[in-house]
């Protein structure tokens, strides 16, 4: 026989209806304080979940608290922290993607855009044009101005190229004096047509103290097509295209032939 009943028959045990109302005020008690440790917990539980998404997927939520109590402070510290870290690698992207002088994007930033965009031109059969542009006598420049115009030199030519390419079209300083202007959904003609205007722009920069028409460009295109397998292949086109420009007088603009397969895989080998 259950120990609490053989108490109730010695009369040492309140009945049960006697026992009932402080087993309801204990077990509502207990739920009270399940739910007072949740809310107080519950912060943490949300900044552990903005840090997931902001690990996984770069999303930065907000996750500052409104409490001020010590579980508000650590919500705040982390959130500024967070917020700081985020900032810190947007600069570093753009410090790895970008050409630190120009603003343009940098060789290896136009290299994997290129490799999407020629795969995207491939996939929906679209012509995506290259421009490839070098300045002409820039050496001289250096030599004869100093580094300083050089530079300034530089930083107009990535102002043209902004102020005359489309919002979707990518301009990136390869090195040095040379540049490459990515054209997706652009034909042959219309890229030439870019090119001209661009090749036009610069002649009419002005830079002091340098006169008027002094900085000019030789430009080679080449187009995609089934001939050529990867965009290094179409950039080895503009390139033969830009050196007939300067060979033919500079500040002037070029169009690729085609390269021929064995000509691709000598280069190749």
């Amino acid at each position: 026989m259950p120990l609490a009943v053989m108490l109730m028959q010695a009369g040492t045990l309140p009945p049960l209806h006697v026992l009932i109302w402080p087993t309801l005020a204990t077990v509502f008690g207990s739920i009270l304080c399940m739910i007072a440790v949740w809310w107080h917990l519950r912060p943490l539980g949300e900044l552990a979940e903005g840090l997931r998404r902001f690990r996984l997927e770069g999303y930065l939520p907000r996750l500052e608290s409104a409490r001020d109590d010590e579980i508000g402070m650590v919500s705040d510290s982390v959130s500024r922290l967070v917020g700081e870290l985020d900032i810190t690698l947007k600069k570093l992207k753009v410090q790895a993607t970008s050409d630190l002088l120009t603003g343009l994007v940098n060789r290896r930033a136009m290299l994997d855009r290129g490799a999407e965009e020629l795969a995207r031109a491939q996939r929906g059969r679209e012509t995506l044009s290259v421009v490839l542009m070098d300045l002409d006598h820039f050496k001289s420049v250096n030599e004869d101005f100093g580094q300083e115009i050089g530079d300034h030199v530089l930083v107009a030519v990535g102002q043209v190229l902004r102020d005359n390419l489309r919002p979707y079209d990518v301009a990136a300083r390869m090195g040095g004096e040379e540049f490459l202007v990515l054209l997706p959904r652009t034909s042959l003609k219309d890229a030439k047509g870019v090119a001209e205007r661009l090749r036009r722009s610069l002649e009419r920069t002005i830079i002091e103290p340098l006169q008027r028409g002094r900085v000019t460009a030789s430009f080679g295109l080449a187009v995609s097509h089934g001939g050529v397998n990867g965009l290094e292949d179409m950039i080895a086109e503009a390139d033969l295209a830009l050196y007939e420009a300067k060979r033919a007088g500079r500040n002037m603009v070029r169009v690729a032939e085609p390269i021929s397969l064995d000509h691709i895989l000598k280069r190749r080998s």
